[in-house]
């Protein structure tokens, strides 16, 4: 019999071309982004120059604050640092590698279980078009949180996406190579080192689920499956022993300490604010800045709508589904996030980055459970409109001042100054457009 060839529809064809605009975008601002060199990137960058230079991930003298660099795009840029000498274009080359490998991570942890219309569409929803920001380049909570020059969370997304697949196919009893397996205790284990935030967004939330099945599953009077919580409580106890393990490196943290609060009066402040950073990255504060963002506001009200729809269709559902099980473990992931910033220190709307992970998810369940194909041209057109009010104004300040820097750069090497001391947004711009000739010192003016 002959297989049946599958065709590939227009709005598909057009999620291609769109995912293929916003990518290579992102590579244009990684390569030609200088303009865009804060203070946090190009640090980034500097400590993957000193990583190379002293053969350690851990160079003397430096301190880490809040994570320190083990999987993390540095630690890319440092390796690649080795062979072209330059650090700016060793982020650039890192960050879009990291890109690439979100997206493969991405279409493996799906391939067993969602059909190529999907994921297509899934790609297309993770290239871009659903990360909102003021700005695609240098906004902490737009493109820069999982692709653009330091890629501060790609890392934490590639542990995520690697896991979760594993997870699923054991759980789903789907062929897995047991490289994989291995691939996924390790980088839970290295992110563990890095930081706290693995264990909160995924080995806790991984280890809830599992507590209510076998809860659930006691109730019932069910057998549970063993592999699972097996592999779950693996990836706990690697994530835990990897957080011991970065207890003497030199680390410093900058925002808040971590404490349980039970005060009321600062319970109620935390809610508040851990309420405002989530409507932060999910963009319903963007009817607050005037009406420009107006535009902004619409995208993230469907996009809402779509997210809190399907979690509705999925707690209503008995049959699970792995991508309905995904929609769980990211749901939760949040709460947890949430819970903690309400009890124990606050957090930035930047620690939610699973919200883009649940976006993409939530978009691939909706449509094909309601069968809409309305949603897809919608998101088709919003997609455009989110471009047109997160890249092209990037573009435009890019065309205003590329030439500037450039001037002020050739003036500065003229009089051959090596050492710059300036404001934290204008002395990493310039180093950068140096190509490491000029070594920023940053300097916060309170005025």
């Amino acid at each position: 019999m002959k297989k049946k060839e599958y065709l590939i529809s227009n709005e598909e064809k057009i999620c291609i071309f769109i995912s293929l605009i916003y990518l290579i975008s992102i590579l244009w601002i990684n390569f030609n982004g200088k303009v865009f060199y804060n203070f946090d990137m190009y640090s980034d960058a500097y400590v993957a120059k000193l990583m190379s230079e002293s053969k350690t991930l851990f160079p003397q003298n430096w301190v880490f604050g809040n994570q320190c660099y083990v999987t993390a795009t540095p630690v890319l840029a440092a390796l690649i640092y080795n062979f072209i000498h330059n650090s700016i274009i060793s982020m650039a080359l890192a960050s879009s590698i990291m890109t690439g490998i979100i997206i493969v991570s991405f279409v493996w942890c799906c391939r067993p279980f969602c059909r190529l219309r999907n994921i297509i569409f899934g790609v297309f929803c993770l290239s871009g078009a659903v990360i909102l920001g003021g700005s695609a380049s240098s906004y902490v909570n737009g493109f820069q949180i999982l692709y653009t020059m330091a890629s501060y969370y790609a890392c934490y997304v590639i542990g995520i996406l690697i896991c979760l697949g594993v997870y699923l196919r054991i759980k789903y009893k789907k062929s897995i190579s047991k490289i994989m397996i291995l691939l996924a205790v390790l980088m839970d284990f290295s992110l563990g080192i890095q930081s706290l935030r693995q264990m909160l967004v995924m080995n806790i939330p991984f280890i809830l689920i599992e507590g209510f099945e076998i809860i659930r599953n006691d109730k019932n009077r069910q057998k549970w499956e063993n592999k699972q919580m097996l592999f779950v409580g693996i990836l706990f106890s690697v994530n835990a022993f990897g957080i011991i393990t970065s207890i003497h490196i030199n680390q410093k943290t900058i925002i808040d300490h971590p404490a349980l609060n039970i005060v009321p009066n600062q319970l109620l402040a935390n809610f508040i604010s851990s309420t405002k950073e989530l409507l932060v990255i999910n963009g319903l504060r963007f009817c607050m800045n005037g009406i420009k963002w107006i535009p902004l506001f619409c995208i993230a009200l469907f996009i809402n709508f779509i997210v809190y729809k399907s979690i509705y269709l999925v707690i209503r559902k008995k049959e699970r589904t792995p991508i309905s099980d995904i929609i769980i473990f990211l749901t939760m992931s949040l709460m947890c996030v949430y819970l903690v910033g309400i009890f124990i220190f606050r957090v930035r709307a930047i620690y939610y980055f699973v919200w883009y992970l649940l976006v993409v998810f939530c978009f691939m369940y909706y449509i094909d459970d309601s069968r809409k194909e309305k949603v897809v041209w919608w998101m088709i057109i919003f997609s455009i409109v989110n471009y047109m009010c997160n890249f092209t104004p990037d573009y435009i300040t890019y065309c205003k001042t590329n030439k500037i820097y450039k001037t002020i750069n050739q003036d500065l090497e003229k009089q051959n100054i090596k050492r710059l001391y300036f404001d934290w947004n204008t002395a990493p711009i310039i180093a950068a457009y140096s190509n490491d000739r000029i070594c920023a010192g940053s300097i916060k003016f309170d005025l």
